[in-house]
């Protein structure tokens, strides 16, 4: 992770979000790169940890008012990062699962009142039911065919 105002070296996807309470642009990329963008100093923060394409980006209140960033990949898995900035912990993935084994993650829905993560793939829709220490307790399966449009 570099903090820097270089041209972005890796294509960037049509993933982005942005979180309100930080004022940061969250970009994903084909390499599994998950970028923030400062929006008033225009640095750079690069953290990759999935192994494919960022597919999805959201940012979602887990918990106590904390905004955090969830990503959805083409490898099947969700990441949840924390992406605070204080003065001794850097931006971080927190949690990482498994939502789709042998599949992609296509998108990503948090129902703040269920504390439920809901992803939808080229498999199945499904719900990681609760949150508690950012660990998916239960997977449910709630469509087994892939979402059409």
């Amino acid at each position: 992770m570099a903090d820097s105002v270089a041209p972005v070296d890796t294509p960037v996807r049509p993933t982005q979000g942005y979180c309100e309470s930080k004022k940061t642009l969250v970009t994903g990329h084909d390499n599994g790169c998950v970028r923030l963008w400062n929006l008033d100093t225009g640095s750079t923060i690069n953290m990759t940890h999935h192994s494919n394409t960022i597919s999805c980006i959201i940012c979602a209140t887990l918990k106590r008012g904390e905004e955090f960033v969830l990503t959805g990949s083409f490898d099947g898995k969700v990441g949840i990062w924390d992406v605070r900035k204080k003065s001794t912990v850097r931006p971080h993935l927190v949690s990482m699962f498994e939502a789709h084994p042998h599949s992609e993650v296509l998108c990503l829905l948090y129902d703040e009142h269920k504390r439920t993560i809901v992803t939808a793939g080229n498999d199945a829709v499904r719900a990681c039911v609760g949150c508690p220490g950012f660990e998916c307790i239960r997977l449910v399966e709630c469509a087994s065919a892939a979402p059409q449009c």
